[in-house]
């Protein structure tokens, strides 16, 4: 038995859309990373390759495959409820992200989520989805209940280290680099 596709609609202003024509898309010709998303949003602005492609290279190669990878978890989980991932409403963000916390992820990896998600997401309230207000009290809650661990417990004092090698005097090596 063959599945038939999921069909994705889309929030874009379109000379189709706009005559009231259906502006569905199905999920086999969806993008399927962020990369992917931003360069067909930049070309359906008219932007040309070289533009786009300088544009697609403000993120850092770490980036866009943390972004890829955040992206396609997020994707899943709005394809499981019939969701479109790009421009879907705020809650839907907002119940997403939870789920993320739910199992164990911290602070900063919830925000990572946020930033994925508000790299292809259509703004909302002319907002980007990420500093909506309501995504950014969920994740200043999630800051307050699951603070950042600090990447350090413990940390030299320089002045101190700085104090020690000046008693070495000129002997020390520190002071023959000088």
């Amino acid at each position: 038995m063959v599945s038939s596709p999921t069909v994705i609609t889309s929030r874009l202003a379109t000379p189709a859309t706009q005559a009231g024509h259906d502006n569905r898309v199905s999920s086999d010709n969806a993008p399927t990373s962020h990369v992917e998303h931003l360069r067909e949003r930049l070309n359906e602005q008219g932007l040309s390759s070289q533009a786009t492609d300088l544009i697609l290279s403000s993120w850092r190669t770490k980036t866009n495959k943390l972004y890829d990878s955040l992206f396609r978890q997020w994707n899943r989980w709005c394809t499981k409820r019939d969701s479109n991932p790009f421009s879907g409403p705020v809650c839907e963000v907002a119940n997403f992200l939870p789920t993320i916390y739910q199992e164990g992820y911290q602070y900063n990896s919830v925000n990572a989520y946020r930033s994925a998600i508000s790299s292809v997401h259509e703004k909302l309230d002319g907002l980007l989805v990420g500093q909506h207000p309501i995504i950014t009290r969920l994740v200043q809650g999630v800051f307050n209940v699951r603070s950042p661990i600090p990447r350090y417990s413990n940390t030299w004092d320089v002045q101190r280290v700085l104090n020690y090698l000046d008693s070495q005097g000129k002997k020390h090596p520190y002071h023959q680099r000088l």
